[in-house]
């Protein structure tokens, strides 16, 4: 593995800041489709923490009151993406990180995404006592 300088870990950060868009608000379209903005003076989208706790309440409401089948509907095409990507990202992980073996990420990849659990656990079941279902 390469150890890189701190004068290179700097030119990376600098360059990936560059791709980081700035947001001072909840507004998650303008985040999504922001153009390469510079950076600004934050390392993360949001300027203030609660900015950002806000996006996440806002994000939380919107999937909540979301059917169960529209949200199976979500997680099967995460599925779909992470499975589609097991490789690349397994290689992008072991290049940024260095770390473990690609062809292991790839597994483990593969493994969270068909194993990691969905709406299931939030669908009601009821049991009699003869085991039957019943509602």
């Amino acid at each position: 593995m390469t150890k890189l300088s701190d004068q290179q870990v700097d030119i990376i950060a600098r360059q990936v800041l560059r791709r980081i868009p700035s947001a001072t608000s909840n507004d998650t379209a303008s985040i999504l489709s922001a153009p390469n903005n510079s950076p600004s003076q934050t390392l993360g989208v949001f300027a203030e923490l609660d900015d950002a706790i806000r996006a996440a309440r806002t994000a939380f409401e919107a999937l909540n009151s979301l059917t169960l089948a529209k949200r199976d509907e979500i997680i099967t095409n995460i599925r779909q993406r992470m499975l589609d990507n097991a490789e690349p990202l397994a290689s992008a992980a072991h290049r940024e990180t260095g770390l473990g073996r690609t062809e292991d990420k790839i597994i483990k990849n593969r493994l969270v995404a068909n194993k990691t659990p969905g709406t299931e656990s939030l669908q009601a079941e009821v049991q009699t006592g003869d085991g039957k279902r019943s509602c």
